[in-house]
Order: C-alpha cells, then sequence, then structure tokens
C-alpha cells in the first residue's frame, strides 16, 4: 500500500467523521495497530489534521469538511496540502503532474463562490458557465442580452456566485456592482476590452461574501430587541454576520446588533424571526420592515 494511497484513505475517514483512532485506521486498512499509529502520525504533520493527545484522537480542522459542490476556499486550501503531499511522495519526475491540478485549482477559486448549495446544480448552464471562466480569468469584458428587462449590457465579470439554488454573475457595470441571473442571460461574448482586477476590499468581499445582497459599500450595524421567547435560541448560537449580544434584559428579552449589506439583505435574516423583534435603530430599517409587514397584511386579509 503506497504512501499516497493511505493519505488519501486517511482524508476520506477524517472527512466522514468527527475524529478517528488507531484502530479505527488499522480496522479500515486492515494493518497492525503499529502501522496504523505510524500512518497517523506521517499525516499529523498537516495543517488540517489536529491531535489531541489526552484521548488519542484525531480530526480534521473546522472548515475543512469536503462536500459535493464546487469546491470553497477552505476545502482548495486542502486539496492543495494534498498535491503537496503527492509531489514529496512522487519525486522531482512526476511533480509536475500535482502542480498543474495546483493552478487549475487556483483558477477555480477565482472564478466561483459558493454562499449556499442547497439544491445546487453544477451541470446547469454550462454553456454560459465556460464562457464567463474564461473571461474572469483573462479580465475581459463580456457582453450579453439580459432577457429578465430585454436590455444589452456589456459588463466587467468577476465572480460566478450560487446562491439559494441559483447562479449569479457579479459584474461592474457603469461604475456600480451589479448581479445577474444566469438563468436570464442569453449568449455571453467575449470583447477585446479588458477591465483592471477589482479593489482590495471589493476582491475581499467576492470571496467572503454570506448572502448574494452584499455590495462594495460598509456593512450597516442593525440593533433589534429579540422576544424572551426565542432570545435563548440567539444565546446558543450565532444566527446573523457579526452578531453580538449587547444586554440581557430583566424581562429576558436581548438586545442584539448584526451587520447588512442593505435592506433586502436585513430583510432576509430576519424574516424568519417574525414577529418576535423589535428594530431599535436605525429607524429607516424599522420602517421597512413596517411596510413589509403592511403588505403582507393586504395580501392575507
Amino acid at each position: 500500500m503506497n504512501k499516497l494511497h493511505v493519505a488519501v484513505r486517511l482524508l476520506q475517514l477524517l472527512n466522514e467523521k468527527r475524529s478517528i483512532t488507531t484502530r479505527i485506521v488499522a480496522d479500515d486498512l486492515q494493518v497492525h495497530v503499529r502501522t496504523a499509529q505510524r500512518y497517523l502520525n506521517d499525516i499529523s504533520v498537516l495543517p488540517c489534521v489536529v491531535c489531541d493527545e489526552e484521548k488519542h484522537t484525531y480530526s480534521l480542522s473546522p472548515g475543512y469538511v469536503i462536500n459535493d459542490s464546487i469546491l470553497n476556499t477552505q476545502e482548495i486550501s486542502l486539496l492543495y496540502v494534498l498535491l503537496d503531499y503527492a509531489a514529496h511522495v512522487l519525486g522531482p519526475d512526476r511533480a509536475a503532474i500535482p502542480a498543474k491540478v495546483k493552478q487549475k485549482l487556483a483558477q477555480v477559486n477565482e472564478v466561483y463562490h459558493v454562499i449556499q448549495e442547497d439544491g445546487m446544480e453544477i451541470a446547469s448552464l454550462v454553456a454560459i458557465r465556460l464562457a464567463l471562466e474564461s473571461a474572469i480569468r483573462e479580465r475581459k469584458m463580456v457582453s450579453f442580452t439580459y432577457t429578465r428587462y430585454d436590455a444589452d449590457y456589456t459588463v466587467e465579470p468577476y465572480r460566478v456566485v450560487h446562491a439559494g439554488g441559483f447562479w449569479y454573475l457579479v459584474a461592474g457595470h457603469e461604475g456600480k456592482l451589479k448581479k445577474f441571473l444566469l438563468d436570464f442571460i442569453d449568449v455571453v461574448t467575449e470583447t477585446d476590452q479588458y477591465f483592471p482586477a477589482p479593489p482590495a476590499a471589493l476582491a475581499a468581499k467576492l470571496t467572503t461574501a454570506r448572502t448574494i445582497w452584499f455590495d462594495e459599500g460598509d456593512p450597516v450595524k442593525v440593533t433589534l430587541e429579540i422576544d424572551e421567547e426565542v432570545a435563548h435560541f440567539f444565546r446558543r448560537k450565532q444566527f446573523f454576520p457579526a452578531q453580538e449580544i449587547k444586554e440581557d434584559k430583566a424581562d429576558g428579552s436581548i438586545i442584539v446588533t448584526l451587520e447588512v449589506a442593505n435592506e433586502m439583505d436585513f430583510f432576509q435574516q430576519v424574516a424568519r424571526w417574525l414577529p418576535y423583534f423589535r428594530v431599535i435603530e436605525p429607524p429607516e430599517y424599522r420602517e421597512f420592515i413596517c411596510e413589509q409587514a403592511r403588505q403582507a397584511l393586504e395580501l392575507n386579509t
């Protein structure tokens, strides 16, 4: 059994289970416990593997679990580690192979960002995505007809994003950041125009955004009073980006702050908690929630 095969199998076990022991490895690989211990000692040098010396267990660092989707940043980092290990085992004569795979992974990571994987179909809209992949990597502007508005656009394509079961193109258009549903994009054509790399702040958001509603501006801080009936959920788990409990009130309610990109981002985050919160500030967000409630009341009366 070669070292690369053992390393791949150990990473599979780490990915499938919360933690593994020498006995689990010995049974799975059908080797002696001492051999299993040697294998685990070898792989424990990888930065993604955590060794608990007291419990004698090995586990994968948080954020490195691999899912059936386009790879996110942490998953690609894990594969980089494995490819470096493969290059070491294969030797200099065959090290070019993992090096080429690493290069392709880097290109994928520059093109895609997955916010939510629910209902994701990787094979959908292949022709459109392939055309956008090329343009994003080469930083070439593209033209297309957006059938939703029956309008033609020439944009700077920054990233293809998957969120909530839909594919989006995040692009610069006439000095503004816009999102286009790929379902409505008809025939992508590369132009002869190149565009510069997006500013550092925007580039960071393109890889870390937690909602499709993100934009270039600074986040808005919103303060909520959460009713005592659901406050215990927020004490146990962080539901909102940058969520902080600022005050525990005597009646059991709590004061919570969160960060949002805009009103639609805010509504998407808090809608599930209606009617168990009150917007303290900013006041325009309080009015926005009231308006959404009024419209819902009209439609359901």
